[in-house]
């Protein structure tokens, strides 16, 4: 695929670079800039954000739970006072009963209680400042370099553009066939030397199209051609 520099800027520079993002409009307008199909990137967005969400309030349940079972207090306060020694440099060790309680919770919290040394995974999360809910704008940025890898490229976007022998392949006819499709409108090209370079999504939609999948080697002419 042909992909030209900063996805439709000549300079390879953008307007709206990954660090400034901190709101939904200002995401897809880095999106769009660098040549990104906007929905595609945004579901990656919401799907990974979700997914974050999920996680920490996830983690957030485990240490209630944790401290719960330890002194039936779920916010730990009465558990750090009554241990201040272990907080302070010691270890869970000399913690009556933490290690059954560790068990218990490596079975219901199996991807954060692991099965060699489940009391000190317990005893890393307990011991650890309290989760704080993902940024949103850390998420953008996150996405934003993924969707540049997975998410298909905006039509009509630099991103977009494909060699004649591509296109061809996407619309399942001969390169001969796209020339001609390319040459009379039918679809989106931009002369570079010799050649053409064609729109992606528009060589995708055409295969689509009621009357494509015709052979790739077929003689019929253009005008033949119902569409």
């Amino acid at each position: 695929m042909i992909v030209r520099p900063g996805a439709g800027n000549p300079a390879g520079a953008h307007t709206h670079e990954i660090t400034t993002m901190r709101t939904l409009s200002e995401f897809k307008a880095a999106a769009i800039e660098r040549g990104i199909d906007w929905p595609s990137a945004r579901a990656l967005y919401d799907s990974m954000r979700a997914d974050e969400l999920s996680a920490h309030d996830r983690l957030v349940e485990f240490r209630q739970e944790a401290y719960r079972r330890l002194s039936g207090d779920v916010h730990g306060g009465r558990f750090k006072a009554g241990h201040r020694h272990e907080f302070n440099g010691g270890d869970h060790t000399t913690i009556p009963g933490f290690d059954i309680v560790s068990d218990g919770l490596r079975a219901e919290y199996p991807e954060l209680v692991g099965d060699e040394n489940a009391a000190a995974d317990v005893w890393e999360v307990i011991t650890s400042p309290a989760p704080e809910s993902p940024a949103a704008a850390d998420t953008m940025r996150r996405a934003l370099e993924r969707a540049a890898e997975e998410c298909p490229a905006a039509p009509g976007s630099m991103r977009d553009l494909v060699s004649i022998k591509e296109a061809a392949a996407l619309a399942d006819v001969s390169e001969q066939w796209m020339r001609r499709l390319v040459s009379s409108g039918k679809i989106p090209g931009h002369p570079v030397g010799k050649s053409y370079v064609v729109s992606a999504s528009a060589a995708a939609r055409f295969k689509r199209h009621p009357t494509a999948g015709r052979p790739r080697h077929s003689a019929a002419d253009m005008s033949d051609v119902p569409f």
